[in-house]
């Protein structure tokens, strides 16, 4: 038997799903529902009430489903018992709370969800319509508000000078006419002298040195991957993985990052049957200055980007999703290394501060998990570098 502490569950999605409250009281109930029990706790009514908030209907339609309930005096606790039918299905539910209220708001999502669990999740129909936007009305054109251009004749004093020239008779040019002489020696040479470092004289700074100064510096595409392990974004550390494309130039990276952090597990300090599952999803631009040395690379990085974090309770009754996006700045330094060809090995440390930071309760428990003022991340991975022969 399921034993729910959770109107938690109940806060969770009548904050992230706004339904139409405004139920006429003379429309028949949505369900149909048998109270009994301890005379002390009443709630026929507002069960009915609750459901049809939750359904967002105010057509009173009945759905068919019916429920039966028992209610138990605090022993030391309240507890209900409810029999839920819809149609050929029927099912037994248990609640236990501190209050007859917790009890019945309870035990109305519960019916709420058999009925039509879409509608508990998403607005009504009948919901006030969004109001649409204002329009904005530019004047009329003007008539004759275009300038007229206008352009001069020239003056007789340059068209006579033009006449004048046109008398003129053409010069004419006389081919130059040069002699053929042995080993001229005004013909200039060829330098065919190569680059330093050309013919393997020089090194490879010397020869990279020489082909910028030829070709400029070229842009370059790079697409790299890793697996890593991170602190601060869910409770504890947790895996992650990473897929990261830039374009590179020379000394500098520009790059959009997407880190996937796995799903962590975090129990209730206040109570053994509640625990919350949370997962990560990060997106950044990136900035790097990358100097280097020989078949090394130092890459120091900036970030900007979007964090979002989902969790769910779970635990003695199956919770909704809730979910927080917040900005991050970060960054970090790393190292690159490719022996030759366009395959590279790196390893990266990133650090995450938050702009704000989110918190994730259920009630009676309290606070579940918040999201801690700064993280970090360890990855490794390969770079793919096409085109390139370092």
């Amino acid at each position: 038997m399921a034993v729910l502490g959770l109107t938690a569950w109940l806060l969770i999605v009548t904050q992230a799903n706004v339904h139409s409250t405004g139920v006429d009281n003379n429309d028949p109930p949505v369900v149909t529902v048998n109270w009994g029990g301890d005379p002390s706790c009443q709630g026929k009514a507002r069960v009915e009430e609750l459901v049809g908030q939750l359904l967002g209907r105010r057509s009173g339609a009945n759905s068919g489903v019916k429920a039966n309930i028992e209610v138990s005096a605090p022993s030391p606790m309240w507890k209900l018992v409810a029999e839920i039918t819809s149609g050929d299905v029927s099912g037994e539910r248990v609640f236990e709370a501190t209050s007859c209220e917790a009890l019945i708001e309870a035990v109305s999502l519960s019916i709420a969800l058999v009925v039509d669990p879409e509608s508990v999740f998403m607005p009504g129909d009948d919901a006030d319509p969004v109001p649409s936007p204002a329009t904005l009305e530019l004047p009329a054109a003007v008539e004759g508000a275009v300038p007229e251009i206008s352009f001069d004749e020239p003056g007789e004093d340059v068209a006579a000078q033009d006449a004048e020239r046109t008398k003129k008779p053409l010069a004419r040019i006389e081919p130059k006419k040069e002699a053929i002489v042995e080993n001229p020696v005004d013909r200039p040479e060829i330098d065919r002298s190569e680059p330093a470092g050309a013919k393997g004289g020089g090194t490879g700074e010397e020869v990279a040195a020489a082909q910028g100064k030829s070709d400029g510096a070229p842009i370059g595409v790079g697409l790299n991957m890793g697996l890593g392990l991170g602190l601060g974004v869910l409770p504890g550390a947790a895996g992650t993985v990473s897929l990261a494309a830039h374009l590179r130039g020379r000394g500098y990276w520009l790059g959009l990052l997407g880190t996937a952090w796995l799903l962590k597990t975090i129990k209730s300090a206040r109570s053994a049957d509640v625990s919350g599952e949370f997962g990560a999803v990060v997106s950044a631009l990136q900035a790097c200055g990358v100097p280097s040395r020989k078949n090394f690379e130092f890459p120091l990085c900036v970030s900007i980007g979007l964090n979002t974090v989902f969790g769910r309770a779970i635990g003695a009754v199956e919770g909704a999703p809730a979910r927080a996006t917040y900005v991050a700045l970060g960054g970090g330094p790393g190292i690159r290394w490719s022996r030759s060809g366009p395959v590279a090995f790196l390893f990266q440390i990133d650090g995450n501060v938050p702009m704000r930071r989110p918190q994730f309760e259920t009630v009676p428990s309290g606070l579940l998990y918040r999201v801690p003022a700064i993280g970090v991340r360890f990855m490794l991975g390969i770079e793919l570098r096409p085109g390139t022969k370092r």
